[in-house]
């Protein structure tokens, strides 16, 4: 159906067909017609990679016959047919959406108008795909590492100087002296004064 309602021939110009069969010394294995279905097949049907549409072509038969396969050229005929012919393949391809546009707007104006991108391949760029995070995270975690150790060495100074604190005020307590207790306020205050300028 689809080659019966898309004629190739009014698409490609002329100077393809030129360029295509210009004498390289010996025939074209493949005829351009046949590439450029296999072509218009990969883009009807989303198929991401020319090795897939290679798969496609060789496990079906009705495919093979409708691009006009007897062979299934491998990824290197693909990749040199796209490369040696960018431009012409330009033209062929901007002729159909020429001819397409116009139908899709028939259909469905709304749709027609909506311009639409195949992003899988986009890598977003976003904090998380930039390998600078990735070593500021881990530069952070560090550093954080190192600040815990002296944190808790911190702690454990604190904790013996409470302890300390604590066993001072109980004597003082069981002593109910004054004098003491001026002792342990002065002790107290110079025990915590190195620990604040710590902070």
């Amino acid at each position: 159906m689809l080659e019966n309602t898309i004629n190739l021939d009014e698409f490609i110009p002329t100077s393809f067909y030129h360029n295509f069969y210009a004498s390289t010394g010996r025939p074209r294995e493949y005829k351009l017609h046949s590439m450029l279905w296999a072509l218009i097949i990969q883009r009807i049907f989303s198929i991401p990679t020319d090795t897939l549409l290679i798969t496609f072509l060789k496990y079906s038969s009705d495919l093979r016959e409708f691009c006009g396969f007897r062979k299934v050229p491998d990824g290197s005929k693909f990749t040199r047919f796209k490369q040696d012919f960018l431009m012409d393949l330009q033209t062929v391809f901007d002729n159909l959406v020429d001819v397409t546009e116009p139908i899709c707007q028939e259909i469905d104006q709304f749709k027609a108008s909506m311009t639409i991108f195949d992003t899988s391949g986009i890598e977003a760029f976003v904090t998380e795909n930039n390998p600078k995070y990735a070593n500021r995270i881990i530069k952070q975690l560090k550093a954080f590492k190192k600040n815990l150790k002296a944190l808790m060495i911190l702690m454990i100074h604190i904790k013996l100087h409470m302890d300390l604190c604590l066993h001072m005020l109980l004597v003082i307590l069981k002593l109910n002296s004054f004098i003491l207790m001026d002792i342990f306020v002065m002790f107290i205050s110079l025990a915590w004064l190195p620990m604040v300028s710590a902070l």
